[in-house]
């Protein structure tokens, strides 16, 4: 069995990119995996003597905040709302299975140039020869989205106060809809195009998070793989993909020459000063590349203040923003932190803060020691700035990469991938 453990873990690491399957329901493809994981580690996992990371701990607590509001009578309802929490889940479950598991650095970059080659090879084979109306798994059709969405609505109103058998149940807001972009006749052509972009890992923006992420970890390896995954950022027609790609390779310059530190500050002073531009010159974003798609993710931060003010400490699920807010059952406010507010309230998004703080605390401790580590480390940083403008957090493949990293970074110290090179490259030289 502990022979099978090192494959069954790259396996699983690889599957991570595939996206998800649907067997009825919607599964990612590494979940379907960790029975099998499971089964080879099973004497790994009882030398642990159920041992759990703080890692772990901390993400169950999140989960306080939930109980919270069901006790307070606005708890979540159904499927619609726990698709939200089932990223967690999964992370939870991967925490479990991968307690304790070690991973040599260049099966870790197998694992992951598989999977970003897989995830290529979707992207291509969609682009090139599906049809536009088909979708990999059915969440990402706007037609069923449109029913899950009225569904849930019918419910809420049959729940509603003064419904009684054979009376009809008031009727809910109308759904609050984002206002039309100015520019939406010239840019339609761009965001069709763009919504071509999409495999069972997910739709344009997601999929260039994923293959950004992908990028990071070989450029620190100085992988000639990173030149095809920043080729694939290109094809999502992702314009944040190509910011962050950039923001990436000047991460590793800055990283190069030893400057990471005056790079944080004045990456911060920049940002503080684009945000006080954009605010000077609101009026005349229109008129520049982009602008609207700047104003309408600045409407979707201003619609999160209201769920926020409502229920500050534990936050309120999906279903009660469709019915006190009448939002519609995609609304997001394109912000992780806020979102995280939104659902978890204060509570629950301190828990996820703490955890993701000691996630990146262990994985910052191997990249002391490891190229391909600095490169994950690289990419976690990434996709959390990303994580300010769109939606990364609290979705499948991310939590479920986050956990498996953490649980790898645990693992006892391995050999660096750029240590075996260089005494591959000590070798030839004598």
């Amino acid at each position: 069995m502990r022979q099978l453990e090192a494959p069954a873990v790259g396996l699983f690491a690889c599957a991570v990119f595939l996206g998800d399957v649907f067997l009825g329901v919607t599964v990612p493809a590494a979940i379907l995996l960790l029975p099998f994981v499971l089964l080879v580690r099973i004497p790994t996992l009882v030398a642990a003597r159920g041992r759990l990371s703080p890692g772990l701990i901390l993400l169950s607590l999140v989960a306080v905040p939930v109980a919270a509001q069901t006790l307070l009578g606005h708890g979540p309802r159904g499927k619609t709302d726990l698709v939200l929490y089932l990223p967690l889940v999964y992370a939870g479950l991967t925490m479990a299975a991968l307690a304790g598991a070690q991973l040599r650095d260049r099966h870790v970059q197998v694992s992951f140039t598989a999977g970003g080659v897989l995830a290529t090879g979707l992207l291509i084979g969609t682009l090139a020869f599906a049809d536009p109306t088909f979708y990999p798994v059915p969440g990402q059709n706007p037609r069923v989205t449109l029913e899950r969405q009225n569904e849930l609505r019918k419910m809420i109103q049959s729940e509603m106060k003064g419904a009684q058998p054979g009376v009809a149940p008031p009727e809910l807001e109308p759904v609050v809809e984002p206002p039309l972009p100015n520019d939406w006749r010239r840019t339609l052509p761009y965001y069709v195009l763009k919504s071509r972009a999409r495999t069972p890992l997910g739709m344009s923006n997601y999929l260039a998070v994923v293959f950004v992420f992908l990028f990071n970890v070989m450029l620190y390896q100085r992988s000639w793989w990173a030149l095809l995954f920043a080729a694939m950022v290109c094809l999502t027609l992702s314009r944040s993909g190509a910011g962050f790609l950039l923001i990436s390779c000047v991460f590793w310059t800055a990283h190069r020459y030893g400057k990471v530190r005056q790079l944080t500050v004045a990456g911060a002073v920049a940002a503080v000063f684009v945000a006080l531009a954009v605010g000077v010159f609101w009026d005349r974003l229109p008129a520049i590349p982009g602008g609207e798609s700047l104003r309408m993710r600045a409407w979707y931060l201003k619609t999160a203040m209201d769920p926020i003010s409502a229920h500050p400490v534990v936050g309120s699920p999906r279903s009660e923003l469709v019915r006190q807010f009448a939002y519609a059952i995609v609304w997001n406010p394109h912000n992780s932190v806020l979102h995280l507010l939104v659902l978890f309230g204060v509570v629950g998004t301190a828990a996820y803060a703490a955890y993701m703080a000691v996630v990146i605390l262990a994985v910052r401790q191997r990249a002391r020691e490891s190229a391909l580590w600095c490169g994950i480390m690289a990419g976690i940083v990434v996709a959390l700035l990303w994580s300010l403008v769109e939606i990364v957090v609290l979705t499948p493949a991310f939590e479920i990469l986050i956990a498996s990293m953490y649980c790898l970074a645990r693992g006892r110290k391995a050999i660096p991938a750029y240590a075996v090179s260089d005494e591959g490259a000590r070798a030839s030289a004598a």
